[in-house]
């Protein structure tokens, strides 16, 4: 009996000496860093009994081309506070300034648990006269202030990005000295896209809130003097301006809708800079659940581009100096050099090298192909390169002694080939010099390697973001346009490929394939592809349309991709079509507003 009174006496110190340990860890040690996360304590504790509205978060936004907001907005609003219901005030007067009957502002105040935005329907938005009015009539907890609205961006969702509270993502940045050694939970990090390149410059240097004091009734603790709270010190936020013209993006954006595309999208960059004007992927971007695939950017990954691919081995033909001139392929074999019919094929009969990539006929580049493997197994895969298919194409470099700043880290490398064997078996090749078997390129390769063209060969790197700017537009760092670093096809064959890519469009009969961009208001040059991906019983294709506009002062670069749709022809041109006289009138647009200016 002595025993069990004794073990049962130790246990229970054994446990009180537990809990008071613990109590002094978190009272009296770890008040300020607890657990592994860091958490302070005293904070949350006060926390607890704070009301807060935020007004700021500190954080940097986004800005389109010509320096005009797009991922934020600025608003005067009214800001009521719970505790307001319990006193008495002018109400009528407050009613008369905003144009809101009492009776929904007195519902609202009813339903309130925090400090709240007043809104009927739509959020209020005041002038400077209302908000001096409100202001003057002082009332406690009823204030007239300007507040920063950051939310989903109004256009180029997947390219801007997401943010995230996830506490593991947050300890990542952090770790990598992104942030400062406190760590706020409550503040958000860029989890994809521009959110997550710009970490460093976006991440805010403190906020800017409205607060009070209150006890466990909810009613205030120091009277009911609203606490103006501003942690952002003499820092300037860093804003981010993009490449994306604001014009060009909607009407990609739209255009995507409106011809219900359900994966896919549009990559539109400027020829002479290599700056993403407009980039629209879908799936839509869905934040409540960041495994859906609509949080995927589809022009940044590698894609089966089909007939798209023929440009590489043209180029590499036209360089590698292979017979072209006055030969003849006989348009009636496919690729494997078996007999086309009706059913499998178009049979295009006697075809040039230039008819043969204007009708994209298989068994020509089937043909160049093998002969490019026989000369030299990495032929291919090397004029891919040369054509910025394989490498990452997003600006990339240091700025401020940072490490390498990626614009687009989301991007990913294409692919040639699975493994080095199938370079020397002659169907393996054939299939890959279509664009089928293991070759994957991103839609923004694609549209780069027509800027590359377009220029006469000069590859870029690809720009979503020109500088960085401070509230008031001052420039505090610039990621001027650069060179990418690996080799580029002459000029020679670039002016050749412009010639082969015009004819695309040019060409006459019934087996062509971009016939109706004849009638667009630019001149195209382009290519069109279809590429069967899955198994055989699928029936989905990738069908795409790559180019370029105007032809003779390129200005657009231009990549539209279907992915996996079931139809196998369809309305890609249609949508190229769409896309190229939408831009012509946006710029014509553009030009008579300016003239009435001047």
């Amino acid at each position: 009996m002595r025993k069990r009174v004794l073990f049962t006496a130790v246990t229970i110190l054994l446990v009180l000496g537990v809990f008071i340990a613990k109590l002094a860890q978190i009272q009296l040690v770890q008040t300020k860093d607890y657990s592994k996360h860091g958490i302070n304590l005293l904070e949350n504790s006060v926390q607890q009994r704070i009301d807060e509205i935020s007004l700021d978060d500190g954080r940097g936004g986004f800005l389109d081309n010509r320096g005009n907001p797009i991922s934020y907005q600025e608003k005067a609003v009214l800001v009521l506070f719970p505790f307001v219901r319990n006193l008495r005030w002018p109400k009528e007067k407050l009613s008369a300034i905003t144009g809101i009957e009492k009776q929904v502002i007195d519902e609202k105040l009813q339903e309130a648990k925090e400090p709240f935005v007043l809104e009927d329907q739509v959020i209020l938005e005041l002038d400077d006269r209302q908000i001096k009015a409100v202001n003057d009539l002082r009332i406690p907890g009823i204030i007239a202030v300007k507040k920063r609205f950051a939310g989903v961006p109004s256009v180029a969702n997947h390219l801007l990005g997401t943010l995230t509270l996830d506490k593991g993502e947050i300890d990542s940045v952090h770790a990598n000295g992104s942030t400062s050694s406190s760590v706020d939970y409550r503040t958000r990090v860029g989890r994809t896209g521009l959110e997550k390149a710009f970490q460093l410059f976006l991440k805010g240097n403190g906020t800017k809130r409205l607060l009070y004091h209150k006890a466990a009734n909810g009613l205030p603790l120091f009277g009911v003097d609203i606490r103006y709270l501003d942690t952002s010190g003499s820092g300037e936020r860093v804003n981010i301006q993009t490449t994306i013209d604001t014009a060009i993006q909607k009407l990609a954006e739209e255009t995507v809708k409106s011809h219900r595309m359900k994966k896919g999208g549009i990559v539109i960059i400027d020829i002479q800079t290599s700056d993403i004007l407009a980039m629209v992927s879908t799936p839509l971007l869905n934040e409540k659940d960041m495994n859906d695939e609509g949080n995927i950017n589809q022009m940044l990954l590698p894609q089966t581009p089909g007939s798209i691919f023929k440009t590489v081995i043209a180029a590499a033909a036209i360089e590698e100096g292979l017979e072209l001139e006055g030969r003849t392929f006989n348009g009636n074999l496919d690729h494997l050099d078996r007999e086309v019919s009706g059913e499998t094929g178009r049979r295009l009969g006697s075809v040039t090298f230039e008819k043969g990539f204007a009708l994209s006929s298989n068994q020509v580049f089937g043909v160049l192909g093998k002969e490019l493997a026989r000369e030299n197994p990495d032929l291919i895969e090397s004029y891919a390169r040369k054509l910025g298919l394989l490498g990452l194409n997003g600006w990339s470099g240091s700025v401020f002694h940072t490490p390498v700043l990626n614009q687009l880290p989301e991007e990913r490398k294409g692919s040639v080939w699975k493994d080095d064997s199938m370079k020397e078996d002659p169907n393996f090749v054939a299939n890959t010099s279509i664009g089928q078997l293991d070759v994957k390129i991103t839609p923004l390769a694609a549209a780069n390697m027509m800027a590359t063209i377009a220029r006469g060969g000069e590859r870029m790197q690809v720009r979503a973001a020109s500088r960085a700017v401070d509230d008031n537009g001052l420039t505090l760092a610039k990621f001027t346009p650069q060179a990418a670093d690996e080799q580029e096809i002459s000029s020679v064959t670039a002016s050749k490929l412009q010639q082969l890519l015009r004819g695309v469009v040019i060409a006459e009969g019934p087996n062509t394939t971009a016939g109706k961009l004849k009638s667009a208001k630019y001149e195209v040059a382009g290519k069109s592809g279809t590429a069967e991906v899955g198994d055989k019983n699928s029936h989905k294709y990738n069908k795409w349309f790559v180019g370029y506009f105007p032809f003779q002062q390129p200005k657009y670069a231009m990549a539209v991709v279907d992915l996996e749709t079931g139809e196998q022809s369809g309305s890609i041109s249609s949508i190229y079509l769409e896309l190229v006289n939408g831009i012509h009138d946006l710029h014509t647009k553009g030009m008579k507003n300016s003239q009435k200016i001047e």
